[in-house]
């Protein structure tokens, strides 16, 4: 582990390095969605969309959630190389099925490609992720911060480059896994010193944490169906403008997991010692994101044309009703992922599964009959009724274990 004499930061100190980080990272994602929207088309705008939600999926099963798994184990069960060994399997296995999901869409080559270097650049992320658990399980959320402003700025300085000379949305991704890979080189293997024990019992982490990686599966599939929906039955184009409006939920969502990710090894420790602490906690959480979620409906419905025309296009302004929808639906989506990490810190990691299944399911029949009748709205609809399903079941959850 890293040997570094610097006192971790207090819980406040920590939750705002991870909202530091977080904040910098997303909007470092927002810019390269508006430099696509500013540079080129909203067809191409569509095919980065469509690649991330076929990627996406892919990159969240392998993905596993080892970062909670890890940071929630507070008797350490498993070394540091348990989970080092799932994670390059499951890294190896993502990427030879991403490559192959790239190869069904060869007859369109932009969007293969995409896919295959989208990803390239979430399993680099996946990676990274296993290090800033190291650094979590120490509360040293600082290092893990300066980590995501790093790749946050080399991510938009590659792409953006490389958008004004190609164009295109292979371009705009490659800059990105470019970005991605120089901090985890330059930074998280220098600073993120980690002990090389052998791996002991890595089928022991895998079996804890699929049901996890199953979780991530699902709920991406939960955020990805809606942007099917829309490209099968509104064309590429109207994808791409449905990503650039729904972008700012995605700003709010990583607020929230920045807020997540910082409370849940406290909440962890207040379950196995004090549960009046943890449900306190917890409900603390739940007001704050959902203020946060609120606001931006707000926000949307007064100057929502405002910041569509500033961040995009001026063509963009005549979608503020959409806007002020999806933010609506991002405050129900907020409570239920704040939730979720507030059931994961129990540890009921195949009682979620059960959950997010019904989620996907309520997902992908509401995009089924509503977009095609209603347009976006209709994607909209889709993601506030599977993230209403999801509230009640983490609510289901936690009384459970409480």
């Amino acid at each position: 582990m890293e040997s570094s004499p610097t006192a971790p930061p207090s819980l406040k100190g920590g939750l705002a390095w991870s909202l530091a980080g977080n904040v910098v990272n997303g909007a470092s994602q927002w810019a390269v969605l508006s430099l696509i929207a500013k540079l080129t088309s909203t067809e191409i705008l569509g095919q980065f969309a469509l690649a991330l939600a076929v990627a996406t999926p892919i990159a969240m099963l392998a993905h596993l959630n080892l970062r909670s798994v890890f940071t929630t184990d507070v008797h350490r069960t498993n070394p540091f190389a348990d989970y080092f060994a799932v994670r390059l399997w499951t890294g190896i296995g993502g990427l030879a099925i991403t490559l192959m999901a790239g190869l069904l869409w060869a007859p369109f080559w932009p969007v293969g490609i995409t896919i295959v270097l989208a990803g390239l650049y979430l399993g680099i992320e996946n990676f990274q992720d296993l290090w800033y658990a190291a650094m979590q399980r120490r509360e040293r959320l600082d290092l893990v911060a300066k980590s995501m402003i790093l790749r946050a700025g080399l991510s938009l300085s590659a792409a953006t480059a490389l958008l004004l000379l190609f164009r295109n949305a292979p371009a705009a991704v490659g800059g990105v896994v470019i970005g991605r890979a120089l901090t985890f080189v330059c930074f998280d293997l220098v600073y993120g010193k980690i002990a090389t024990n052998a791996a002991h019992q890595p089928w022991q982490v895998f079996r804890a944490a699929l049901p996890l990686g199953l979780t991530l599966l699902f709920i991406s599939l939960t955020a990805s169906i809606p942007r099917y929906a829309v490209e099968r039955h509104l064309g590429t184009a109207e994808l791409g403008i449905f990503a650039a409006v729904s972008s700012f939920v995605t700003v709010g969502s990583v607020m929230v997991n920045a807020l997540g990710q910082s409370a849940i090894t406290r909440l962890a420790r207040y379950f196995l010692e004090d549960r009046a602490r943890f449900r306190t906690l917890v409900l603390k959480l739940v007001a704050i994101v959902a203020a946060l979620g609120m606001s931006g409906a707000l926000l949307a419905y007064l100057a929502g044309d405002f910041f569509l025309t500033l961040l995009y296009r001026p063509g963009f302004a005549s979608y503020q009703h959409l806007l002020v929808h999806m933010m609506l639906a991002g405050t129900v989506l907020y409570t239920a992922s704040i939730l979720g990490f507030a059931v994961t810190s129990t540890r009921q990691f195949r009682e979620q599964l059960s959950l997010v299944i019904a989620v996907v399911v309520t997902s992908g029949m509401i995009s089924l009959f509503a977009v095609p009748r209603i347009g976006g709205d209709g994607a909209v609809l889709a993601i506030a009724g599977a993230a209403t399903v999801q509230i009640c079941g983490n609510l289901f959850l936690l009384r459970k274990a409480l």
